[in-house]
């Protein structure tokens, strides 16, 4: 006759192991709706600045660059 194994108990995590909660990523939508309206944004919010752009001439966001710099000037991000 085959000897059996017994089963291990399922796994139960301790009620004192507190689960870190997820964070949310409320800065990307902004991020994304101020690119995508950017033009609007700046008409609503800086008229005069808007104005003043040439927009026919093109244009790119530096947000990557703009967290390199915050990053390796050790400012930290609240």
């Amino acid at each position: 006759m085959a000897k059996k194994t017994p089963k291990k108990p399922p796994k139960v995590e301790s009620p004192n192991k507190a689960k870190k909660p997820k964070k949310t990523d409320y800065d990307s939508p902004w991020k994304d709706f101020i690119e995508l309206y950017f033009r609007d944004f700046l008409k609503f919010f800086f008229p005069e600045i808007e104005a003043d752009i040439d927009w026919d001439r093109p244009f790119r966001f530096l947000d990557k660059e703009l967290q390199k710099v915050v990053r390796d000037a050790g400012i930290p991000r609240h």
